[in-house]
């Protein structure tokens, strides 16, 4: 009986029980919404061109605002420039600016961009798909110089970023 009792009075303990709560300060949480300057370096390969492929190497920099947390859309404007070896041709650069966008980890660029090969420079647009995590992008570009020998190449590339955070951030208790 005394077993019966005491089995009746534990489950009623543990069935009336509250779940145990841990005391201390609360846990803040950082908010990512605002604007970021990031300055990197970009390196790849330029191939898929009359003249054979290439290494290219450069800095760049982004100016990138992540308007809502939720949504994790964001824009900006970024521009880079890279020395490109040029495979046959003399060592020459690319530059390209333009406006940047994405969501989550998926992004792009627009862009006007201009090249410098054989002592000529030409003028064009290009695209830029990229993965990104803020600090580092993965990415494929295509551009297209107008009135140049070797108009379209493509282009492979990481991207590393440092992001300087403009303002303050949000701080808030969760």
């Amino acid at each position: 009986m005394r077993r019966c009792l005491a089995l009746i009075v534990l489950a009623l303990v543990l069935l009336t029980a509250a779940p145990a709560r841990a005391e201390g300060p609360p846990v803040p949480a950082v908010d990512f919404v605002g604007t970021y300057f990031k300055v990197g370096l970009g390196l790849g390969g330029a191939f898929a061109r009359e003249r054979s492929a290439g290494f290219v190497i450069g800095p760049l920099i982004e100016l990138i605002r992540l308007p809502d947390n939720d949504a994790m859309f964001w824009y900006g404007a970024q521009a880079d420039l890279m020395v490109d070896s040029n495979g046959d041709a003399d060592t020459g650069a690319r530059w390209s600016i333009g406006p940047t966008f994405g969501k989550f980890v998926v992004g792009a660029d627009l862009e006007y961009l201009g090249e410098r090969v054989g002592g000529e420079t030409y003028h064009g647009l290009g695209g830029r798909l990229k993965l990104t995590v803020g600090i580092a992008a993965l990415y494929f570009r295509y551009g297209h110089t107008f009135d140049s020998p070797d108009a379209d190449f493509a282009e492979v590339g990481l991207q590393l970023k440092l992001p300087i955070r403009l303002g303050k951030p949000r701080v808030y208790e969760r």
